[in-house]
C-alpha cells in the first residue's frame, strides 16, 4: 500500500508541474539560429522537447521565433509580455500562461539534460517553497529550475523596475537549493558557440 501511495503522489506532482522551454534567444555568438543546429539525428530544440514530452503532461514553448511557431504547431507557444528583457521575461510568460501550479523552466540550449535529475527535482519540489534551483561548485542554474506561479508578482515587479537578472528576485521569495557535486555540472552544459557545438558532436 505505501508503494501504491508513493506512485499516486508522484503522478499528482506531475499533474501540478508542467515544462516550459525558453526558445527565444538571439544566438549572437553562434551567428546562426542554434535551436535548429543538428545534434545527432535531431536538433538542439527537438532533442529537448522530445525528452520533456516523455516526462511532463504539458510542454510549453516561450518563443516569438517564426520557425519555432511553424514547426511546433501542436505545442502551446507563448511570447514574452516584456520584450527584450531576457530570460526573466520568458519565465514570466511561462508562469503567466501556466495551467499548473508550478513550471519547470528549461533553457533551449542544454543538450545534456538528464532525465533522472529532472525527475528527482520534481520529487523534491514542495509547495512550501516558491522555487527549486540546482546549485553546484560553479554556481546556480536558474534556467533548469522549478518556479511556482506564486513568484509572478515579484517577477513582474522586478521587470517593471528594470531589474532583469533572474537571480535578483530570489531574495524576495522562498528558494530551496538542490546542492550537487561537480560531477553533475555536465547536465547544464550550454551550447553558445561553434566550439560548444563541436564539443557535443565530437
Amino acid at each position: 500500500m505505501p508503494r501504491l501511495y508513493g506512485a499516486f503522489f508522484s503522478i499528482m506532482k506531475m499533474i501540478n508541474i508542467s515544462a516550459a522551454v525558453l526558445a527565444g534567444g538571439k544566438s549572437i555568438r553562434m551567428k546562426s539560429d542554434k535551436l535548429f543546429l543538428p545534434v545527432g539525428r535531431s536538433t538542439l530544440l527537438r532533442k529537448t522537447v522530445d525528452l520533456l514530452d516523455e516526462i511532463f503532461p504539458q510542454v510549453m514553448l516561450v518563443s516569438a521565433n517564426q520557425m519555432v511557431r511553424s514547426q511546433y504547431r501542436n505545442k502551446k507557444i507563448v511570447c514574452d509580455h516584456y520584450i527584450n528583457c531576457g530570460p526573466l521575461a520568458g519565465i514570466h510568460a511561462a508562469l503567466t500562461h501556466a495551467e499548473t501550479e508550478a513550471v519547470f523552466v528549461f533553457a533551449s540550449d542544454m543538450p545534456n539534460l538528464n532525465r533522472i535529475m529532472i525527475e528527482t527535482m520534481i520529487e523534491l519540489y514542495d509547495e512550501d517553497f516558491d522555487a527549486l534551483v540546482p546549485r553546484h561548485p560553479q554556481g546556480i542554474e536558474p534556467l533548469h529550475a522549478i518556479y511556482s506561479v506564486k513568484c509572478l508578482p515579484v517577477i513582474e515587479s522586478n521587470l517593471n523596475n528594470q531589474s532583469f537578472s533572474v537571480r535578483d528576485f530570489y531574495p524576495k521569495v522562498r528558494i530551496e537549493y538542490l546542492d550537487l557535486n561537480k560531477t553533475k555540472i555536465h547536465s547544464f552544459f550550454n551550447v553558445n558557440t561553434p566550439a560548444d557545438l563541436k564539443e557535443i558532436i565530437g
